[in-house]
């Protein structure tokens, strides 16, 4: 559960597993608990604060607890003793991908700061999971910020198309009247309206909401429940085209998909480099 902005809510969270038979086995009442991945294992998460100084390398090496959930119902508990970034299983060896060290700090000469960080794939047992996992004991791969993004979109969950007619999981379309999908589409539309002249700076002048975004645009494609708002605009990070960021506005049952601090999350990714490489562009569209 999250707080609306200015708003105190106490935050917690829960699991649900469903098996391909449609066994159900429930996780409640996971305080204070975020995800790391999945693997063979189970699902991974950080318990507790488990962030990190970004000017304080000793915060990068305390250990952290983790919890695997399994489809038995079944919780192993397990220390690790850097920041988890993502767990992830492609059918081969599973792997936990940590936070090296603290990162590299760059000041730009105005009084800002970028960070560079560096990360260990760290190859897991297939089988049973250690009580207490020092990275220094297993096999590691060091890489670097632009591989992430492109491993968390493999890893992430995969989608199958289907009917609301389809045996494996017959489900239903919602009923949402014609005024409610426009609403939707002009809320998610709205909070691109002025990336453009988002922030206003000393003296009065707008400014971007990020240095180097310029030309933004909003495109909406698609009709119900396939709609999609695309917001695309000439960003540094590959100067010879435009980055792009898609928005589902509903998901398959024709459901409202919240889109609430897009903006700010966008914003974020563009400021500490969270992009994928300036190769992956297509036809002069970088997607992210």
């Amino acid at each position: 559960m999250e707080a609306d902005e200015g708003q105190g809510v106490e935050k917690g969270s829960a699991a649900i597993h469903i098996s391909p038979g449609g066994a159900v086995v429930r996780f409640p009442d996971l305080a204070n608990a975020s995800l790391v991945g999945a693997t063979r294992h189970g699902l991974w998460l950080s318990t507790g604060h488990w962030g990190a100084d970004a000017d304080n390398p000793t915060d990068w090496l305390i250990d952290r607890e983790l919890l695997v959930l399994n489809e038995d119902g079944g919780i192993h508990q397990m220390t690790l003793d850097r920041v988890p970034a993502v767990a992830s299983d492609d059918g081969g060896t599973p792997r936990l991908v940590v936070y090296a060290s603290a990162p590299d700090a760059l000041h730009d000469g105005d009084g800002g700061v970028w960070y560079t960080y560096r990360y260990l794939h760290v190859d897991l047992p297939r089988n049973d999971l250690p009580a207490t996992l020092r990275v220094a004991d297993y096999p590691t791969t060091t890489l670097n910020e632009e591989e992430i993004p492109e491993m968390m979109d493999e890893d992430g969950p995969r989608t199958y198309p289907s009917t609301p007619d389809d045996a494996r999981a017959p489900w239903d379309m919602v009923a949402l009247l014609a005024e409610q999908r426009q609403a939707a589409i002009d809320a998610v539309c709205g909070e691109f309206t002025n990336v453009d002249s988002y922030w206003e700076a000393p003296g009065g002048y707008m400014k971007p909401l990020t240095d180097g975004m310029s030309d933004a645009r909003v495109m909406v494609a698609d009709d119900w429940p396939d709609t999609r708002v695309e917001v695309s605009f000439k960003h540094p990070h590959y100067p010879n085209g435009r980055l792009r960021r898609t928005f589902r506005v509903f998901d398959d049952a024709g459901r409202i998909t919240p889109t609430q601090f897009a903006t700010i999350s966008l914003m974020e990714d563009l400021d500490t480099g969270a992009l994928p490489p300036a190769r992956n562009a297509r036809d002069g569209i970088l997607e992210i």
